[in-house]
C-alpha cells in the first residue's frame, strides 16, 4: 500500500506499507522509508499474532551519508545507524498492561572507512532498562584500492561496559604471518585467524587460542 512515484525524477520509490500473513493468521507489517536516499529500506516491522496482538516490534534508523564529499560530492550512502527491537508479550497495542522490554544497537562509521562503507564501531546497549550487559565491537580493515579490494575485516575486538577487551580477533592474508607488518592482500584469500577470549587479548598468555 502507499506506492509512490516520482514524476520528476521519474523514479518509482516503493511502497509504503507490506503485510505478510502466514497460514495460521499470524502476519508481519513492514513500514519502508520512500524519500530519494533511504527509499527501498525498511524503517519498522511488526509481527502480530492471529488476533491482532503484537509480539515484536523492530524500528531501524538510517542516514543519508556522504562517503566522499570531496572527490563525490554526489554520492550519498544510506547508512544503518541504530536498530531498537521491542519484544511485546502478546499484547493489545491499543491497551498494552505494561512496557515492551527494549533492546538497542548503534552502528557507528569513520571518515576513512565511510568512503567505503565499513562500519567501524557496534554499539549493543543490550537492555536498556538497566546497565552494566552493554557491548562495543570495534573493527579495522585492509585496503587495496588499486583492485577494489576494499571490504576485507583486519581486526574485531569486542569491550564490556566497563571499556575492558575482553575478546579480540585477527585476520592474515595471502600467507601473511604477521598481523602488525601484513601488507595491503592482493588477493581475498584468508590464510590464518587468531582468536583470544581473555581480559587482555595483547598480552597473549598461555591457553589463548589460534586457528
Amino acid at each position: 500500500a502507499g506506492g509512490q512515484y516520482d514524476s520528476k525524477s521519474k523514479e518509482f520509490r516503493g511502497f509504503a506499507e507490506a503485510y505478510m500473513l502466514d497460514a495460521l493468521g499470524s502476519s508481519v507489517k513492514t513500514l519502508f522509508n520512500q524519500d530519494v536516499c533511504l527509499k527501498g529500506r525498511p524503517k519498522q516491522v511488526e509481527t502480530y499474532d492471529s488476533i491482532g496482538f503484537l509480539y515484536t516490534r523492530t524500528v531501524n534508523t538510517f542516514s543519508c551519508l556522504s562517503p566522499d564529499p570531496v572527490n563525490a560530492p554526489g554520492v550519498r550512502f544510506a547508512a544503518p545507524t541504530q536498530t531498537d527491537n521491542y519484544l511485546y508479550d502478546g499484547e493489545d497495542p491499543n491497551n498494552p498492561s505494561q512496557p515492551p522490554r527494549q533492546t538497542q544497537s548503534q552502528i557507528i562509521y569513520d571518515p576513512q572507512d565511510l568512503i567505503y562503507g565499513n562500519p567501524t564501531k557496534t554499539i549493543d546497549q543490550g537492555d536498556v532498562s538497566i546497565t552494566g550487559d552493554e557491548r562495543t565491537t570495534t573493527m579495522s580493515y585492509l585496503y587495496n584500492p588499486s583492485i577494489y579490494l576494499v571490504s576485507l575485516p583486519s581486526m574485531a575486538q569486542m569491550l564490556d561496559a566497563t571499556g575492558t577487551v575482553i575478546s579480540q580477533r585477527r585476520l592474515l592474508y595471502d600467507g601473511a604471518t604477521n598481523w602488525a607488518t601484513q601488507l595491503p592482500p592482493a588477493t581475498e584469500l584468508l590464510t590464518q585467524e587468531e582468536e583470544w577470549l581473555v581480559p587482555d587479548p595483547l598480552t597473549y598468555p598461555p591457553g589463548s587460542s589460534i586457528e
